[in-house]
């Protein structure tokens, strides 16, 4: 049986939020449970929700990675 996705906060999504803001980003930061979803999201950003979801990573080293990964190509892509 599919089980639909839960989203929520945990000290490690503050954690990676903290780091977007020292990298010069407001992001929103989600953990997604469920079937195919255990993984940590971005979904918004400066405030603005996003169309779709943008995976960071299983784990929170993981997320870490993707989040620094992200912010150099937003930086590269301004």
């Amino acid at each position: 049986m599919l089980t639909l996705p839960r989203f929520y906060s945990t000290s490690t999504t503050a954690h990676l939020e903290t780091r977007a803001r020292q990298l010069g980003m407001r992001l929103g930061i989600v953990y997604g449970e469920g079937d195919r979803c255990d993984r940590y999201f971005i979904v918004s950003v400066n405030g603005k929700k996003l169309e779709r979801m943008v995976p960071l990573g299983w784990t929170g080293p993981e997320a870490e990675e993707g989040l620094v990964q992200y912010a150099r190509d937003m930086h590269a892509s301004k």
